[in-house]
């Protein structure tokens, strides 16, 4: 009985995978997908986060330093604009110059556009040049060679015992630069490989040929890298210098006085119009002055300020300083002849 229970169990087991067997696939297709890419090294990507971090840092930090910038721009130009502003007050009327046929009549508003362009060109000459000199305080320099034709000659960071270092470019060929000046590499009998294979090889004392290049294919080139919070710093420096130093206070004090004395004059001018024009109500016709031998009117109806009895006011007794553009004409300047 028992043998039988057995058998019938066997039976019912064998029958039971039969549906399984029978409509199985008889192949599973290999798995496939589309995608090519895959994760960097471990390192690749650390270096990628680390890089990502810096420019981030630096991108804000260089608008604070802009930003800084352009508030100490602000402050200096508003030193130059009041300057301006208070210097040439009160010439509504115009400024006049001789020219020849008549007189040039500038307005306020040229005379003061002229005046603070002149300004803004001396301090911002004074700041470029403060800057320039002071350069290693807010910024390396380092140098790269670029072939000609643009290719950058990447350094590898590997040496030979004679003082060579070497260089790759994008195309992956290698160069060697000692003492500044670039060489070609021929790497004929290096063993075939990757290019650490082929530094490897290099490095070892006669391997390799080293053409010199010539400079006209060549440039060294000048990488700036700046430090946005120094930077900013020497800017305001070189600001408060050309403004406030003793050289930069006596120049301002030299062009505030040129100009106001280019005001004093236009003053003494309408001044001595107006006594012109008191002799000659004074003498109603009769020549007094010329009857006693003194100087008298020109041919224009000015006096002629020659002692006796009159001095001229535009003799000066010293050389008188017109700053550079001052009266340039935009072409608003009004012509009147005589």
């Amino acid at each position: 009985m028992k043998k039988l229970l057995a058998l019938v169990l066997c039976v019912m087991m064998f029958v039971a995978i039969i549906p399984t067997a029978a409509f199985a696939d008889a192949e599973q297709p290999y798995p496939t997908t589309t995608a090519t890419a895959k994760w960097s090294s471990l390192s690749a990507a650390n270096k990628v986060i680390s890089n990502a971090k810096k420019n981030i840092e630096y991108m804000y930090n260089a608008l604070a330093a802009d930003n800084a910038v352009f508030g100490t721009v602000q402050a200096m130009d508003s030193v130059v604009v009041d300057l301006v502003k208070g210097l040439f007050a009160d010439l509504e009327d115009g400024y006049e110059v001789k020219a020849p046929g008549g007189k040039l009549i500038y307005s306020q508003s040229l005379l003061e556009k002229n005046a603070k362009r002149i300004l803004r060109n001396a301090i911002g000459g004074e700041v470029a040049d403060y800057m320039t000199n002071h350069l290693s305080n807010y910024a390396s320099v380092s140098t790269h060679i670029e072939l000609l034709g643009g290719n950058k000659l990447t350094s590898t960071g590997v040496a030979n015992v004679n003082g060579f270092t070497f260089y790759t470019t994008a195309s992956g060929d290698i160069y060697a630069v000692k003492g500044g000046k670039p060489y070609i590499v021929d790497v004929t009998g290096a063993p075939a490989g990757t290019l650490a294979d082929k530094l490897a090889w290099l490095q070892t004392a006669g391997t390799g040929r080293f053409t010199e290049i010539n400079p006209i294919n060549y440039t060294v080139v000048q990488d700036y890298s700046y430090d946005p919070a120094k930077y900013a710093a020497a800017f305001a420096t070189a600001v408060s210098k050309a403004l406030s130093s003793d050289k930069g206070a006596a120049n301002i004090s030299a062009y505030a006085l040129a100009l106001m004395q280019q005001k004093i004059a236009k003053d003494v001018n309408d001044k001595m119009d107006d006594l012109a024009t008191a002799i000659s109500d004074w003498e109603d016709g009769t020549k007094i002055l010329a009857q006693y031998g003194f100087a008298d009117f020109d041919a224009f109806g000015e006096i002629s300020a020659d002692p006796y009895a009159f001095i001229d006011p535009e003799n000066l007794p010293k050389t008188s300083f017109v700053p550079a553009g001052l009266l340039a004409n935009d072409g608003t300047a009004i012509f009147v002849a005589d």
